[in-house]
């Protein structure tokens, strides 16, 4: 397998260096760049993309009616223009004229637009990011099943879109941007019967990039410019080749033999990529939290859970995170959006319970009930990850000292953690908390497979903190680290862009030397 992307890799640089004879050593728009990730790729259609790669694919490839600059700043994109009403409901966008498709013959319409966004709320697509566009009036109705499509607040008229909200959204413009909003030209979409993105032989885009190579058996995704693009936002490299599902270990070995240009890469890596000359950008997009469930009571009816949280001494966690590992303030990482901005930077850091022994030791209330309970237990932690490991100790020592509880601290793969949780067969665990799509409330919402009540998505900052906090307060969850999503580049890449939680790289304004 290794070989066959090998002999790939290298028979596409030929092509390039082939075209690089009479270029300049500063022309950035003839380099090829290879990325590696260690996710997956199944689909190319805007409205069913769901990993990170698929998503990176799909942003460089179409283009939205809004986009973002090389600086993170929402733009137009495919809009010429837009304006919004005075109670912010209602959004107009005037499409550009003499944009197309990538097939060179098909123009790109407002109708295109409408059609993708229908597509992202009906019921039978199952879009993975609908409830996303739930603030589009009767959206959350139609993808539920209650409402005709055609009540849709989404229409098009020759070359405007109307988009009518239930009520005002601030980060809807940042909505705008994202793949399930992208483009769709309907005629395309039904002469494929039904296998729409599921090769490059069955997807259209619109965007700076075009998909022109997939090989599923080497695991190999080529976008190259898109020579029928007619917007502002043309791509600077000529070629991406994505090699996804690579293994960490894999990356690494890439990155040391000049293979590749920009990778996601495990953070225990990065201190050897930083010898040979690599920089790195990291993202904190999870947040780690000790999950202990109200099932911990003992036979005299004392709840367990909210004395052992009082007894977690935070500061000596602190002391031992290290290297590119940070502590946090709150149960939902800091890079998660709501309401137009990062929450944490709205609502503040939650409130920790204060460490005391004396008082967790009277919570327990007899030590002997309570110790039938706990030293039959044992707290879980994802497996093959020394810090997570660490801190687990450190709690469980902290247990043993202060209070005589002799608690084990194991470690097991984290999809059986969640399981066991599930079936109610571990009680103590650490566990991501995190989203797909850079949400506050799909990360709060996460907490849903350990039995935690989810929240609306249009549930306010304040709402949430205060759900947030009574989490804390409660005992059933303690956040204890943030580990980043890490994304190494080589030293002749400049110019790299990704999203706030590191999961989406922009190919668009990337440089190479």
């Amino acid at each position: 397998m290794k070989k066959i992307k090998s002999f790939i890799l290298i028979y596409m640089c030929f092509l390039i260096c082939l075209s690089l004879i009479s270029c300049g050593d500063n022309d950035y728009s003839e380099k090829s760049i290879v990325f590696a990730t260690n996710d997956s790729v199944s689909t190319f259609d805007p409205q069913l993309c769901k990993t990170s790669a698929e998503i990176t694919i799909a942003t460089n490839s179409f283009e939205g009616l809004l986009t973002k600059d090389k600086n993170g700043k929402i733009v137009n994109g495919m809009a010429q223009s837009y304006t919004v009403s005075d109670d912010k409901k209602v959004y107009t966008f005037k499409i550009r004229e003499g944009m197309m498709w990538s097939d060179g013959e098909t123009p790109l319409t407002a109708a295109d637009f409408e059609f993708g966004i229908k597509r992202a709320v009906m019921k039978s697509t199952a879009s993975p990011f609908a409830s996303a566009l739930y603030s589009i009036k009767n959206a959350e109705k139609i993808n539920k099943g209650k409402a005709k499509l055609s009540s849709l607040g989404v229409k098009a008229d020759s070359n405007t879109l109307t988009i009518t909200l239930n009520k005002a959204d601030e980060g809807f413009l940042e909505t705008l941007t994202r793949p399930m909003c992208f483009p769709c030209n309907k005629e395309f979409f039904d002469s494929t019967s039904g296998k729409y993105g599921l090769s490059n032989k069955y997807i259209i885009s619109n965007g700076a990039y075009s998909i022109n190579y997939y090989n599923t058996d080497t695991k190999t995704v080529i976008i190259q410019n898109n020579e029928d693009y007619k917007g502002e936002n043309s791509g600077i490299p000529k070629q991406i080749t994505v090699n996804y599902s690579e293994e960490y270990e894999d990356i690494y070995s890439d990155f040391k033999s000049k293979e590749i240009d920009i990778g996601a890469i495990e953070c225990g890596y990065l201190k050897s990529l930083d010898d040979i000359g690599n920089k790195s950008k990291f993202y904190y997009n999870t947040n780690y939290c000790l999950y202990l469930s109200k099932k911990l009571v003992a036979q005299n009816g004392v709840v367990l859970n909210k004395a052992l949280s009082l007894d977690i001494n935070k500061g000596s966690i602190e002391k031992n995170i290290t290297d590119y590992y940070n502590a946090v303030d709150g149960i939902i990482p800091a890079v998660n959006i709501l309401e137009g901005g990062a929450y944490r930077d709205t609502v503040g850091a939650v409130k920790m319970p204060e460490y005391n022994a004396k008082k967790a030791e009277k919570l327990l209330g007899s030590f002997d009930e309570a110790a039938k309970v706990l030293n039959e237990l044992s707290i879980y932690y994802p497996k093959d990850d020394e810090k997570l490991a660490l801190i687990s100790n450190l709690i469980v020592q902290g247990w043993q000292k202060d209070l005589n509880l002799y608690i084990n601290s194991l470690a097991e793969e984290q999809s059986v953690i969640i399981s066991k949780i599930k079936s109610g067969e571990i009680l103590m665990a650490i566990v991501p908390v995190s989203s797909d799509n850079n949400r506050a409330v799909s990360s709060f919402n996460s907490l849903k497979q350990f039995g935690i009540e989810t929240v609306s998505e249009k549930t306010s900052a304040k709402k949430l903190f205060e759900k947030e906090q009574k989490l804390i307060d409660d005992g059933v969850i303690y956040p204890v680290l943030s580990i980043p999503t890490a994304v190494s580049y080589s030293e002749n890449i400049s110019g790299f862009s990704a999203s706030s939680d590191g999961k989406i790289v922009d190919f668009r304004f990337i440089k190479k030397s």
